[in-house]
Order: C-alpha cells, then sequence, then structure tokens
C-alpha cells in the first residue's frame, strides 16, 4: 500500500441518519473508494468550567455539518514530538475553545452499510493531559479505516476529543465545595467524565455509521492510554477489548486534594486573584478569568517544558486510582472485557528530555538522585543500572531515560502483567523500532512513535522495512479489535513479549531470557519489586521527568 494522497483528495459531500439524533453531512473520498468520515460531531455539553458534560441525546438544528474538524481544548503552545504531519486542503485548522470541545470523529470504511455491525475502534489520544486532540494529523482515521478494508477486515474507527489542563483537572477544596453548591459529586478527573460520555455516545448511536457496540477495541496511547485503563477500573460495560500502549493509571500523575490544593493557590497568585478572599469569592474569580489566560497560568506555575497533568484521587470516578506500586493488584481486567493488550517502547522517556536534561549529567545527577530517594533505592539504581560518577554527559543523559522510562512505564506494566498473569486475557509488546528521522529523537524507539506506525499516517516517511512494519502493526491492531488472537499470543501460554523492531522485525517472541534489548532489566525489576521499592521508585522517575518536589513537594 501508500499513504494516501492527501493533498490529491476533493471530497464530496455525504449525509447519514443517526435514529433520535438527527442527521450529519460529512465527506465521501470518491478516490478512497468511497470512504466516508464525519468530523467534529458533538457527544456532550458542558454547562460551565469545572463541571460534569452531560451526554448528547437531541440536538438544536436537524443536520450538523460534520464535514470539518470540531474545537479542540485550549492549551499551550506544544514543543514535543517531533514528527512531521501532512496535508489536509478540505480541512480548516480547527480551533480551540474551553466548551465546545467535546466531539468525536467517525471514519467509515468504504462500502459500510448502516446494519454491517462492523467492529469498531474508539481512540483517546495522549499529550500528557495537556496537549493534542483527535484533529492532530497523526490520528486521522482514513488510512487505518481504508486499510481495514483492503485487509478484509472492515473497522469503523473513531477519535474522542476531552478537556485538557486545567480545564480537565484542576481540583482543590474550593472548588469541591463549588461542585457540591451545584449538586454534584467529587472533584478534578472532568476529562475522565469527557472520555466515559464519548464512549457512552458511541454505544447508543455507533450503529448508525455501521458499528457494532458489541465489538468495541478501546484504544489509547500514554495519557490515552492512562485514560483506557481508567475506563477499565470504572468497570462500565462500554467495550470488551482494550489496547493500552505506554499507560497505565499512574503516568501522568494522582494529586491528593491537599496537594492540589498547593497548585490551586500557585495558579490564583499567578493570575494576581487576592487569596485572602472567601472560597467562594476565589472561585468566582477563577471562573472569570479568560480560557488562554488561565491556560497560561497553569504552565507557569508547573515550570516544566511539558505540562502533565495529574489526576485527583477523589474518590468518586472510581473508590481509588491505583498508584505505581498497587499495579500488580489482580483483578484490574472486567468480566466483560475479553482481552487486554499492554505494550510500550523502548525509550519512552526522551519525551521528558527538555526537563532532565539539563541536570543529568556526571557532575549533577548522582548528587540530585541521593536527595531524592531512600539510601536503599539510590543503592540499587546506581548498582544496577550502572550510574557512576566516571560515566560521559551522553551515557549519564541515557542511563536517565533508561531507568526513569523502566519506572513510568515500563516496569508498571510489568507489574501489572505480573499481577493479572493466571487470566488467559492478556497479551504484550515491545516497541523496540529507532527512530530513523534526522531530529533529536532520531536514534530512539521513542514514546509514541509506535503511534506513527499503527495509524499509517507517516507511511510514506519509513524507509522500506519502516513501511513493511508499519503494516504489520496495523494489521495487528485491526486482527485485535477483529477479535483475532494472531500475531498476539496469551501471555500465560510462555510468558512472552511480541516484538516490533529494530530494524523492522517483526513478530519475534521474546522471553526475558532473550531479550536484548532490555537485557538484565527483568532482574532488576524484580529486586525492585522485591524489596517493596516499585512506588518509590516510580515516583522518583516521575519527580525527575516533571519535578513535581519544585511544585508542592509531591516525593
Amino acid at each position: 500500500m501508500s499513504r494516501i494522497d492527501t493533498e490529491a483528495l476533493k471530497p464530496e459531500t455525504t449525509t447519514l441518519d443517526i435514529p433520535t439524533l438527527g442527521s450529519v453531512k460529512g465527506n465521501k473520498f470518491i478516490e478512497l473508494d468511497g470512504l466516508t468520515q464525519y468530523s467534529g460531531i458533538p457527544f456532550a455539553s458542558i454547562p460551565g468550567r469545572f463541571q460534569k458534560p452531560v451526554l448528547l441525546t437531541k440536538w438544536d438544528v436537524q443536520q450538523l455539518d460534520c464535514t470539518q474538524f470540531g474545537p479542540y481544548s485550549v492549551q499551550p503552545p506544544r514543543n514535543f514530538y517531533p514528527l512531521p504531519g501532512f496535508a489536509r486542503p478540505w480541512a480548516k485548522a480547527p480551533v480551540q475553545s474551553e466548551l465546545d470541545v467535546l466531539n468525536l470523529n467517525v471514519s467509515v470504511p468504504p462500502g459500510t452499510k448502516p446494519d454491517d455491525k462492523l467492529p469498531v475502534m474508539v481512540f483517546i489520544h495522549g499529550g500528557a493531559n495537556a496537549y493534542a486532540a483527535n484533529s492532530a494529523p497523526m490520528y486521522d482515521g482514513l488510512n487505518l479505516a481504508k486499510f481495514s478494508k483492503e485487509l478484509g477486515e472492515p473497522t469503523v474507527i473513531v477519535t474522542l476529543n476531552y478537556r485538557l489542563g486545567s480545564f480537565g483537572f484542576l481540583a482543590s477544596t474550593d472548588l469541591k465545595k463549588y461542585s457540591e453548591r451545584l449538586g454534584q459529586t467529587g472533584v478534578g478527573n472532568y476529562a475522565l467524565w469527557d472520555q466515559l460520555t464519548g464512549l457512552r455516545w458511541v454505544n447508543q448511536y455507533i450503529g448508525a455509521f455501521g458499528g457494532d457496540k458489541e465489538k468495541i477495541t478501546l484504544f489509547g496511547q500514554s495519557a490515552g492510554s492512562q485514560a483506557a485503563h481508567m475506563m477499565m477500573l470504572k468497570g462500565e460495560k462500554l467495550f470488551n477489548r482494550v489496547l493500552l500502549q505506554s499507560g497505565l493509571s499512574p503516568l501522568c500523575g494522582i494529586f491528593s486534594l491537599a496537594q492540589y490544593d498547593v497548585v490551586y493557590f500557585k495558579i490564583l497568585k499567578e493570575l494576581g486573584i487576592d487569596t485572602n478572599l472567601s472560597p467562594e469569592e476565589r472561585v468566582q474569580a477563577l471562573l472569570k478569568t479568560d480560557a488562554v489566560t488561565l491556560s497560561d497560568a497553569t504552565a507557569k506555575v508547573f515550570g516544566v517544558p511539558v505540562l502533565t497533568m495529574a489526576y485527583t484521587q477523589d474518590d468518586d470516578f472510581i473508590d481509588h486510582i491505583p498508584s505505581w506500586g498497587e499495579l500488580g493488584a489482580a483483578g484490574q481486567i472486567p468480566d466483560f472485557v475479553d482481552a487486554v493488550v499492554v505494550g510500550d517502547a523502548a525509550n519512552e522517556c526522551i519525551i521528558w528530555d527538555g526537563t532532565y536534561g539539563s541536570f543529568a549529567t556526571r557532575e549533577k545527577f548522582l548528587p540530585r538522585l541521593k536527595s531524592m530517594c531512600s539510601p536503599e533505592l539510590y543503592t540499587l539504581i546506581t548498582e544496577s543500572y550502572d550510574i557512576t560518577s566516571d560515566l560521559s554527559d551522553a551515557d549519564t543523559f541515557n542511563k536517565v531515560e533508561q531507568f526513569t522510562s523502566d519506572g513510568m512505564y515500563i516496569l508498571p506494566n510489568y507489574v501489572f502483567t505480573k499481577g493479572n498473569a493466571d487470566t488467559d486475557k492478556l497479551y504484550t509488546f515491545h516497541f523496540n523500532q529507532l527512530s530513523e528521522y534526522d531530529n533529536a529523537w532520531g536514534g530512539y524507539a521513542h514514546h509514541s512513535l509506535d503511534n506513527a506506525h499503527v495509524w499509517l499516517n507517516l507511511y510514506n516517511t519509513f524507509p522500506d522495512h519502516g513501511k513493511k512494519l508499519a503494516i504489520a502493526m496495523a494489521t495487528a491492531w485491526l486482527n485485535f479489535a477483529n477479535g483475532k488472537e494472531e500475531p498476539f499470543e496469551k501471555w500465560n501460554s510462555g510468558n512472552r513479549y511480541l516484538n516490533f523492531g529494530p530494524s523492522g522485525e517483526i513478530g519475534r517472541f521474546v522471553t526475558r531470557s532473550d531479550d536484548e534489548v532490555r537485557a538484565g532489566r527483568y532482574n532488576i525489576w524484580d529486586k525492585i519489586i522485591s524489596a517493596g521499592l516499585v512506588e518509590e521508585f516510580g515516583r522518583v522517575s516521575e519527580d525527575i521527568n516533571l519535578e513535581r518536589t519544585k511544585l508542592h513537594g509531591y516525593c
């Protein structure tokens, strides 16, 4: 195959009736055998800032124009993921908004009829709970939907938007009282309710697009994978398969209400709001603050190159959000979920090189690490990962990237896998393909590079072996969504990981003893687990990348 030449596409309009809701006008791509795409479909409304969403079951118009991507959440300028984009000349650049962001895109394979009951893949994008959108070129469903038809496994592709930054996650005692005055429960985690509401909408209306609500695969990457794990823990039967790419529940942090109070008051001060006002007056001042101003203030308060918003341990969305040390608990796969794939990339934490790059040197790092953790963990990290003062700055940098990738991504997946090893529903993968782009992350199997392969949108930018790998990964994801096991293998059948890469290698299974990329690190992880240091290891890794201690003494 070749990637769709989007610059040459000239879509026609088409309409689709959604029973009880109305009709939508979308794009029909004749050059793609009639593939259709409906963009910016609103699935919920937001009554106001810091309020839960309301499912939309009625529109104010008989027909919605869904030929353009919908608004996405206000967010700071984004300065990471050095991956190319591509032109979509029929699509206007979507705008940022605060309250009009809860929309989704649906890409439908050619020839699909409303009663076909095709499998559905619903994607939650990543972006540290602070960036990105369902309209990003990376997540355009055109190529994946088109390829699903060519593969003989036609699949409907859905991408969700949700609130980001403070709009999706800020919490405080003041805001909790504000929610109570509105008759709502909980505080913070508004984005989780957005995502849940989006899944409810898909269950109710996807049949009109030819999808089957009984065959929904929920998948996400990074913060989107973290969210997908949360949807599993929520336990509402809205999907039957889950694919987790690089992220479980604690990935972007879990703050107590007291910890978020510190952030909240820092934001108020940054905005010039008098903190001596009454709680009601403080909230009202915050509600009156311009959205962009609040977004910018949030980024300044967190004070790191990549703003990363944490969940709130509010006991509302679920009773308890599992932290780093709690991912080994059994029973995290609901009975209604048939299968779960969990995987990671070799160099996840290169994404935060802008933070630790300033102190991951042979002179600065070891004293800093010693001040951050217990003597036991310090010794374990330095000896196990062979971090000494004799290393070059470049080697120190790579060691820090390696062990924090373990702490935040790879070890949590390992702990989760071990804790659920007795189920026959679990599958695993490692992504080891090194980036061949000429940029700062070239030579790393970096965070989100797996996404670039799965979605096929950057297919033409890959070398030949990268193209083969992209086809293999897209095929594996679509096979999974269509109820097939291959090429994955049940974890409990041999404790083997499916490897993607390096050098375009496809389909090799590895055990811990023959995994060259992670050689020896499984033994380190077992030591960390045996010593009861998983929680501290995760929090120290988080602090190195996100500087939570500087924010509010989180570690």
